[in-house]
């Protein structure tokens, strides 16, 4: 995993309005000031773990199934800002933009449903293969970005706690959450 000590993060980020990027149930996300190519990840109230839940995802992933960091985007650890405690991860990018959602992508003409319906199959397999578990099937949560697809929320579970455990630890119960989440996935592309 990279770190971000070379970032000085010693130094609280000023996080304001115009940072505002992206709302999500359980975080905020802001755009890092000065660094196009980052996002910042606040929890919300009352969803104090998903950050520590994804830095937890990307670590498992990068010590024991590495082949899986090509789909999701990187992250570098916390960071003090003004609003709390953030996570700092890779911003996906298309075309020097923020990358569309799947489904955006789609609307936008960018990628047709034949083609989205074949990279999510594809994504899901590599999790499949590689004993992973996917629990979010909404198509917001993956991105599109140059032919490939980017998972940026929903691994393993909502919350640490038994599901958490079990999905990480028994290969089973992962391989069955994300098939099930995979059919979803082909459904919500089918209906869109």
């Amino acid at each position: 995993m990279r770190s971000i000590d070379a970032w000085n993060c010693m130094e609280k980020v000023e996080l304001r309005e115009r940072d505002f990027f992206a709302e999500g149930k359980c975080r905020n996300i802001y755009l890092y000031p000065g660094r196009p190519d980052f996002c910042i990840k606040i929890d919300k109230t009352n969803h104090d773990e998903q950050n520590q839940i994804e830095l937890d995802c990307y670590r498992h992933i990068a010590r024991s199934k590495d082949a899986l960091l090509d789909l999701i985007p990187q992250v570098y650890g916390f960071v003090s800002t003004n609003l709390g405690e953030g996570l700092v991860c890779e911003l996906i990018l298309h075309e020097d933009r923020p990358a569309p959602s799947i489904s955006q992508a789609i609307e936008r003409g960018i990628l047709s449903k034949t083609d989205a319906a074949i990279l999510v199959r594809d994504m899901m397999m590599k999790f499949i293969r590689y004993n992973f578990s996917v629990w979010d099937h909404n198509l917001e949560n993956i991105l599109f970005s140059h032919g490939r697809l980017y998972i940026v929320d929903g691994l393993i579970s909502r919350q640490l706690g038994i599901k958490y455990f079990l999905r990480k630890h028994l290969p089973w119960l992962a391989v069955s959450k994300s098939r099930f989440v995979s059919k979803k996935l082909q459904e919500m592309i089918e209906r869109l």
